[in-house]
């Protein structure tokens, strides 16, 4: 009994915790990709919203607010996979409004480097710590950032890092956005909000999901990695 307990909890824990963690990283209704991401590139885009795509996203009249965001991926060790380089609207004061931090998080003060959140895998792989600096490749320039945060993510297996677009673009100037949130206008359809949306991008490879579809593909996938555990626990209980 007690082993069919264990391995059904954790089985259990594993998927509430993702299905937290979506809920914390898909706050918008609809979210949309300039391109399907590269092969290999678990994260990366390989293209970006020209001013017209922006404007129409943000100005559609059942969109009540739109954030850009500019996804890249980038090299830290030449030894190592890249890494997602994630630049976004992000309150250095607040950053856990927008990310699932885990632990405390840095006062950000004036003279100190930008700030930069990364997520646990680059804490594991590169030795990265909350207040610590790291370099980061930035228009091919090697740039100082000071560690703010750590948080959580299921997404990307080699790391990721997020950095305030505002700062981002100090740095490297003016980046064309690979991807964008909308949040939609009370009673507005996200099915009907895509559907008269994609047909007029001129990115023609942009691809639109809700964040219920996002949500759906993603527990459908953590069930499928995780069957071997669902034999496990149907032999656990078995034995129990």
């Amino acid at each position: 009994f007690a082993l069919m307990v264990a391995m059904a909890t954790m089985v259990a824990s594993f998927r509430v915790s993702v299905d937290q963690w979506l809920e914390r990283v898909l706050p918008a209704d609809v979210y949309v990709r300039a391109a399907t991401a590269a092969a290999g590139s678990l994260g990366g885009t390989t293209a970006a919203f020209g001013d017209a795509d922006q404007r129409l996203l943000a100005t559609h009249p059942q969109v009540a607010r739109a954030e850009f965001t500019l996804n890249l991926k980038v090299t830290l060790d030449p030894a190592r996979a890249a890494v997602s380089l994630i630049a976004r609207p992000i309150d250095r004061a607040q950053a856990a409004r927008k990310l699932p931090l885990e632990g405390e998080a840095l006062a950000w003060r004036h003279g100190m480097p930008p700030p930069a959140w990364v997520s646990e895998a680059i804490v594991d792989l590169y030795g990265a710590s909350v207040g610590g600096e790291i370099v980061l490749p930035v228009a091919g320039q090697a740039r100082k950032f000071i560690v703010a945060g750590v948080w959580r993510d299921y997404a990307r297996q080699f790391g990721a890092v997020v950095v305030d677009i505002a700062d981002f673009a100090r740095l490297a100037g003016p980046s064309p956005p690979t991807e964008a949130a909308l949040w939609l206008a009370p009673g507005a359809n996200a099915a009907e909000v895509i559907a008269e949306l994609q047909p007029r991008m001129q990115a023609r490879s942009a691809e639109f999901a809700s964040a219920g579809e996002i949500r759906a593909i993603s527990l459908r996938i953590f069930d499928r990695s995780f069957a071997v555990t669902y034999v496990l626990e149907i032999a656990a209980i078995v034995i129990g």
